[in-house]
């Protein structure tokens, strides 16, 4: 900023009390740190960026753990299919065996409700297996929608 004035005094003494002076100057100003203010702000938004990419890593990371474990889920659920599958097919077995050992003398017949309350407790563990699968499956869908891909389960 540049400024000026100018004033002339007269030393006579009538009243009139005329002053004339003249004053030239510069006059500048600065903040302290304006020097540095961009490179901050370049900082900053640099660190607001790596934020972000550390968020959405966190993110991606988050989502990859729960596929995971839905996946195992899902693996534990159908590994448990097949053995509450197999534990029926033993089950029915034993029950044709009680009733033959019943028919012949062998067996009381309360061994042999023992032997239908396995098959039916069986069957009541593959309904559970399956309802497990079925929603070990769907976590695995929700969480690949999440994604924004097109996946279907199997």
């Amino acid at each position: 900023e540049l400024f000026g004035s100018a004033a002339v005094q007269d030393g006579r003494w009538d009243n009139r009390f005329e002053d004339t002076s003249a004053t030239l100057g510069v006059r500048a100003s600065q903040t302290l740190y304006a020097n540095g203010r961009l490179h901050s702000e370049e900082r900053q938004a640099g660190m607001r960026f790596e934020q972000s990419r550390l968020r959405t890593t966190q993110n991606e990371n988050t989502l990859i753990q729960q596929l995971s474990a839905a996946w195992a889920g899902e693996i534990a659920a159908r590994t448990s299919l097949v053995a509450a599958e197999k534990e029926i097919t033993a089950a029915s077995t034993a029950l044709e065996g009680a009733e033959i050992e019943v028919s012949v003398g062998l067996r009381t017949t309360l061994d042999l409700l023992d032997q239908e309350q396995d098959l039916l407790e069986a069957e009541l563990r593959l309904i559970d297996a399956k309802k497990n699968v079925y929603i070990a499956r769907s976590r695995i869908q929700a969480l690949l929608d999440d994604l924004g891909g097109d996946y279907t389960a199997d």
